[in-house]
């Protein structure tokens, strides 16, 4: 669970629309020449992805491997002190406890300095260079210390060299990858961690087994050999870890361009973000202040308190167990690479469903019944091996998950970029200062029990369980009580522009999230001509401070270019278009036969994948999933009139039954009604429009929705293509080349994808008289979607589907249901003669009299619930306080000095 930016959605709704950019607005890109920008433009998404690829290749196992070889050489002292280090140089008491915290206060301090020193070099790569091959000398200098103080001096030296590594790697990757691309490759060093503790183990067992050679122990050869390796990779840095695409040579000079100039645009942007996203100190005060960090820090100290003490110890703890130095040695590498696919496998998970507390939690879970284990059996561990060495891999594969969610977690839940910045740091340190506390946990001289180590292990496990309910059950109270508040309460307790950040940021990155989902989904899934999206972000983030997507322009015709016009007069004469063309029916019927096939098992707004704390456009489209509420232009305009359509359809509500979703649409009806201001509110209009409500209402859910599809599969529709037919960009030859607009799209029931009423030219409450006009054009469309249903080898579906439109005129209904304000006219001039009282064929048929006999009698009895009359009423004083209001505004002397000036 999230805190959604204290609540927005209770927050004022004053939604600001976000620019959508695409080179048919004000160009997007801006800070670059025409001719660069138009270079931009027709680089296609399948190079892209070519292009990724071949960096990811090139630089993410290069910096992945110094990254496990970092960690590697800092943990294996662990390994060293089985094959005899504490005995050789006469370590006593805690000395050697020292020796492991000591390197942590160098690292810790250091990290900051560090990166301030790598802004002076041009290529960081030689910075990575310099501190690997110092790192690599210091662990050699390791191997040769003879006494307690020659290893204190070597481990501090290793804390200061390696400071420096993560910033700089984190710069490298930042030149090569768009800030988007940034979170997912970086997430990818969390898995070296647990890897380097596998390694460790297989070079110590082979290192080992030079005991003796050239007169030194084998404890010395595993920091000789090791620091030689990572001298020698440090001097061969700047061969392997690619700086820049200008500095490539195996990169085509296309490729260089689209990376220099996509870097151009981003890092122009930056700068107008960082002046006013800047960390300051009310920022840092807030931060500091945040409780929130601070049972996060708890969460991530039950992982590196457990974790840094567990990688130095377990050799011993393998080795108490009976087994040979070299066995030992052997025996520590399948915890970690469990603990490696399970940290791997947790952020999937938590990714896709969008909750970090299980996936927290869980892991937790198994570290403490992993320490349980182990306190309850190690004092027999030679008796116990089977049951402590599945406690000890138990305990890894629930570490490793922990920090990656924390950090996730973090900063999912810290408003506002600066904050968020301050508030992961803050995180980092905390973490990093587990590495002290677990350097002491492990004390020798209470071997092979560790009471310490493994009870301090399971009172962190513990405590990490304990905060991340906390967290959890506090967000969810807050939420809670933040869905009480009443405007006039939040306008008290927030500012108007913290009310419009909020709103904009819960509101439009929703919008926006799920736009760039449905483009991503179906332009992987089908071949319908989907823009390709070239940027984007959300409404924190963004370089011009607002949420956008940056994506192709499409160069075409409107049906409207080519004649292809609606009839003006609700139920005026009929307008048909002047191209209506079997290639027409082809085109939409490829469209909509396309959609029909992706089904899904629930409805509402489909959601990216979460990476790195944010949705992620560049992820694999199968971990695209319904986690939005079906955002509409219903929900929308409500939201800007303040009737917080947001209490009842909350954000990230989604619905597993096409009953519960008509109803929650019959809802917003319901919403609009109840709270709309009218100033042409009338009597017998508002009891009619009551009436009409509650028996379309019935009259869906009894007779016309269909309860052998309630529970799915669900199908999703383009919002706009319904009504709007712009949306459609032909070229010359009436061939499709652009289907835009996907904001309002979403997974709706199979029932409820119905052809476009702008099909025959027709206005939408027109239809419901002249819809054998409109079915007319929809049976020559369902002819071509049975051709391309058979072209594409699928089942008749939508063929058949669309074949019984006709009955209660099926598409009136839909539309009626998606926008309210139509329910009126769809049950008076469809429902009621079609499904409740036939209208008579007398040719002198007299409606006021028909009325006034055959439906009064049933509206007065209906009138006469309670609620129904109060909420009348409350409508009509509604009224009169709008014409009061708006009497005392226009007798105001200022506005009556504007609108009606005195002559001069």
């Amino acid at each position: 669970m999230s805190l959604d930016n204290e609540k927005a959605d209770v927050a004022m709704a004053e939604i600001r629309g976000e620019p959508k950019m695409s080179q048919q607005e004000a160009g997007a890109y801006a800070l670059l020449s025409e001719d660069d920008a138009a270079f931009m433009n027709s680089f296609s998404e399948e190079q892209r992805k070519k292009l990724l690829r071949k960096i990811d290749w090139r630089l993410i196992p290069a910096l992945g491997f110094l990254y496990l070889v970092s960690y590697l050489d800092r943990a294996n002292i662990g390994n060293a002190n089985i094959e005899g280090l504490s005995a050789d140089i006469g370590l006593t008491g805690n000395q050697f406890n020292v020796a492991l915290a000591i390197f942590f206060i160098p690292y810790i301090l250091l990290e900051i300095p560090a990166n301030m020193v790598l802004k002076w070099f041009k290529r960081p790569s030689l910075w990575i260079a310099i501190m690997t091959t110092t790192w690599g000398i210091v662990l050699l200098c390791t191997g040769f210390v003879q006494n307690y103080a020659g290893l204190l001096v070597c481990r501090v030296l290793l804390g200061v060299t390696e400071a420096g590594f993560f910033p700089g790697a984190i710069l490298i990757v930042t030149n090569w990858y768009s800030w988007s691309e940034v979170g997912v490759r970086v997430a990818l060093f969390y898995t070296s961690s647990a890897l380097a503790g596998a390694f460790s183990g297989l070079f110590a067992y082979l290192i080992a087994k030079m005991d003796g050679v050239g007169g030194y122990e084998g404890w010395r050869w595993i920091f000789l050999l090791e620091g030689g390796v990572s001298t020698i990779i440090g001097l061969i840095c700047p061969l392997i870890i690619i700086d820049t695409p200008a500095l490539s040579k195996w990169l085509t000079e296309d490729e260089k361009r689209y990376l220099i100039l996509r870097k151009e645009v981003e890092d122009g942007g930056r700068e107008v973000q960082a002046k006013g996203h800047k960390i300051t100190g009310k920022v840092l005060f807030a931060t500091l202040t945040d409780w929130k960090i601070y049972l996060q820090a708890i969460i991530a100290l039950s992982n590196t308190i457990p974790n840094y003490g567990f990688k130095f110890t377990m050799p011993q703890i393998m080795k108490n167990m009976g087994y040979t130095s070299a066995n030992a040695q052997l025996l520590t590498i399948p915890p970690y690479v469990l603990g490696a696919i399970s940290a791997y496998i947790s952020a999937r998970f938590a990714d896709r469903y969008r909750w970090r507390m299980p996936f927290i939690v869980g892991p937790q879970f198994l570290v403490l019944i992993g320490f349980a284990i182990t306190c309850a059996y190690s004092q027999d561990i030679k008796n116990r091996i089977g049951e402590n060495y599945f406690a000890v891999s138990l305990a890894c594969i629930g570490l490793y998950p922990i920090i990656p969610g924390a950090n996730a977690w973090n900063s999912n839940n810290l408003a506002g970029p600066a904050k968020r910045a301050a508030g992961i740091g803050l995180l980092g340190t905390f973490a990093s200062a587990g590495g002290l506390g677990g350097s002491f946990i492990y004390i020798e001289t209470e071997s092979p029990k560790y009471p310490t180590g493994f009870g301090m292990s399971l009172g962190m496990a513990t405590a990490g369980i304990i905060a991340a309910f906390t967290l959890e059950f506090l967000l969810w109270r807050i939420n809670k009580t933040n869905e009480k508040y009443t405007v006039e309460e939040v306008k008290m307790k927030y500012t108007d522009d913290e009310l419009a950040d909020m709103a904009r940021a819960a509101w439009i990155d929703e919008k926006i999230e799920i736009e760039l989902a449905t483009m991503r989904y179906v332009a992987a899934k089908t071949t319908i001509p989907v823009p390709h999206v070239h940027a984007y972000s959300f409404t924190e983030g963004s370089p011009i401070q607002t949420a956008f997507i940056m994506m192709d322009y499409v160069q075409g015709k409107t049906l409207k270019d080519f004649g292809f016009k609606k009839g003006k007069k609700w139920r005026g004469s009929y307008s048909g278009p002047s191209v209506t063309t079997s290639k027409l029916h082809a085109q939409l019927a490829d469209v909509y036969t396309q959609l029909r096939q992706l089904e899904f098992p629930q409805i509402g707004g489909l959601g990216l994948p979460i990476v790195d704390g944010k949705p992620s456009y560049d992820c694999d489209p199968d971990d695209i999933r319904v986690c939005h509420r079906p955002l509409s232009i219903e929900i929308m305009m409500q939201e800007l009139e303040g009737m917080d359509p947001s209490a009842r359809i909350k954000p990230r509500t989604t619905f597993s039954t096409a009953r519960s979703f008509v109803n929650s649409l019959f809802w917003l009806a319901e919403n609009e009604f109840d709270k709309s201001p009218d100033p042409g509110f009338d009597l017998c209009g508002g009891r009619n429009a009551l009436y009409a409500r509650h028996h379309f209402r019935r009259f869906v859910l009894d007779t016309w929705l269909d309860s052998s599809a309630d529970k799915g599969p669900f199908i999703l529709m383009h919002g706009d293509m319904l009504m709007l037919m712009s949306n459609l960009l032909f070229d010359d030859d009436l061939t499709l080349v652009g289907v835009l607009d996907w904001e309002w799209s979403f997974v709706i029931p199979a029932q409820m994808l119905v052809p476009p009423v702008w099909l025959s030219g027709g206005d939408t409450r027109w239809m419901l008289t002249g819809a054998n006009l409109f079915y007319k054009e929809v049976r020559g469309l369902v002819a071509a979607v049975r051709d391309r249903e058979r072209a594409l080898q699928a089942r008749p579906r939508l063929s058949q589907e669309w074949a019984k439109l006709e009955k209660w005129c099926h598409t009136a209904v839909v539309v009626a249901l998606l926008s309210p304000d139509l329910t009126y006219d769809a049950y008076w001039d469809l429902v009621f003669y079609e499904a409740e009282e036939p209208k008579p064929e007398d040719p002198d048929f007299d409606f006021r009299e028909f009325y006034m006999k055959a439906i009064h009698p049933r509206l007065t009895a209906f009138m006469e619930a309670p609620e129904r009359k109060a909420l009348i009423a409350r409508k009509e004083e509604g009224q009169k306080r709008f014409f009061e209001d708006e009497k005392e505004y226009f007798e105001n002397p200022n506005v009556r000095s504007i609108l009606l000036p005195e002559e001069g």
